[in-house]
């Protein structure tokens, strides 16, 4: 399987899709005044392909503010992507969704992963669905969003977590997190090493990291220099939300990644 990783500073979702080819999965993240557009622009592009999306900032080389991307898989993968509603108030009412998903896909050993956006009630939702995901195996990241809305497979939802289970056909699937607030999660050099000794072939990463790390770094002019190192465990594209899901936990000033052999 391979990560396509595209990019528009100007919001245009035409250019950020050039050069993608046969995706299994997109996920699309855009401005909050072309979101909508945006979303069904990639349907028209690309109907029938499952998709999710977020008004979340996006991250390769450089970083994508207030325009459009998209990451997109490709190759040995199987999905499943869906909506869990009204996750603020009533976080189990559409649990059964991601259960026949996960199900469908039948999960082995570190070979399923589950990326989720969720517009507030994290915790909850995170609390919710753990059970099911762990005794699965699944690894799991996500991310908390600045605005309420999401969208799964072309349709935009309002108070909702959006998801993509994937799993890879042609290896292994890995997660790690660290938080300089918490003592017993990995810094990202620890990670870095990590990685490099669990993946000695170039893997493909997607991250998210905590705004509040980005604006930091940011302020202090180190952003690029971040960059560059997150570049160097693999073929990497990420994203900047508003809190970080890693498992059960929902972390502040944190990056958590999943790795693709």
């Amino acid at each position: 399987m391979n990560i396509f990783y595209g990019k528009s500073s100007s919001g245009s979702l035409a250019e950020a899709l050039n050069g993608l080819t046969a995706p299994k999965l997109i996920i699309i993240l855009s401005c909050e005044e072309k979101f909508e557009v945006n979303v069904e622009t990639l349907e028209r592009l690309y109907p029938g392909i499952p998709s999710i999306g977020c008004t979340l900032m996006s991250y390769g080389a450089d970083l994508v503010e207030n325009g459009a991307s998209v990451i997109a898989f490709t190759g040995g993968v199987s999905i499943a992507t869906g909506v869990l509603e009204k996750t603020r108030t009533a976080p189990a009412r559409f649990i059964k969704r991601l259960i026949d998903d996960v199900e469908a896909l039948s999960p082995g050993n570190d070979d399923t992963a589950l990326v989720n956006f969720c517009t507030g009630g994290d915790k909850k939702m995170l609390s919710t669905i753990s059970y099911e995901i762990e005794s699965k195996g699944i690894h799991s990241i996500g991310a908390g969003t600045n605005k309420s809305l999401v969208s799964a497979n072309g349709v935009i939802y309002e108070e909702a977590t959006v998801y993509a289970v994937i799993k890879n056909l042609s290896g292994k699937i890995k997660s790690y997190s660290e938080n300089s607030d918490e003592a017993e999660t990995e810094q990202v050099s620890q990670i870095m090493e990590k990685i490099h000794l669990d993946f000695p072939s170039f893997p493909s990463v997607l991250a998210m990291n905590n705004f509040s790390r980005y604006q930091a770094f940011k302020d202090n002019g180190e952003l690029d220099s971040y960059l560059k190192k997150l570049e160097m465990l693999g073929d990497l594209c990420g994203i900047v939300g508003y809190g970080v899901h890693f498992k059960d936990k929902f972390l502040k000033g944190a990056m958590s990644c999943i790795v693709f052999e």
